[in-house]
């Protein structure tokens, strides 16, 4: 005679089995899914890498130019119409947008208004600025929103600065 609760027993077991090797092929699947995934990081993560290598370059290229535009390369330039200060040339406004980037993205940085008139402070302010609003940016854009703020990409009246910063680009190669 079948004991009805051997059955259930017996079921639950075979279930149990089912649902074992169910999970042990899905353990697998994802195993496999996760060596496609490193391979495919570390094949974008090589090819980032080499992405960089030429980033810094046209971006160290156009601070030179912006320095030669903006200051004839002297840290101690002083526009006393738009109290812009420095190798760069970086005005108050500027100041405080770097030092609110620094907040939002908590990096511990502050800078003051004295910070300007250093040339490592100054570019490190470019830096902030140029890898919160223009990481991927072309260097047109970058220079021009240097020049004319936020939609300086957008003014006319930032082509000009524009033309200059090529042809310093084109002097350093």
């Amino acid at each position: 005679m079948i004991n009805s609760k051997n059955v259930i027993v017996g079921f639950l077991i075979l279930a149990l089995m089912i649902l074992d090797v169910g999970l042990a092929l899905k353990v697998e699947q994802v195993e496999v899914l996760n060596i496609h995934l490193n391979e495919r990081i570390d094949a974008l993560e090589q090819e980032n890498e080499e992405l960089r290598k030429h980033v810094p370059d046209s971006i160290n290229k156009l601070i030179t130019a912006i320095i030669w535009i903006e200051s004839s390369n002297n840290d101690s330039a002083l526009n006393k119409k738009e109290n812009a200060v420095g190798c760069i040339q970086i005005r108050q406004i500027m100041l405080h947008e770097v030092n609110r980037i620094c907040n939002m993205t908590d990096n511990g940085l502050f800078f003051d208004l004295d910070d300007r008139w250093s040339r490592d402070k100054s570019l490190q302010m470019f830096n902030i600025w140029r890898q919160y609003h223009h990481p991927n940016d072309t260097l047109e854009k970058i220079a021009r929103n240097w020049n004319g703020g936020p939609k300086g990409y957008a003014n006319r009246k930032t082509n000009r600065y524009w033309k200059k910063v090529k042809k310093q680009l084109k002097k350093l190669g």
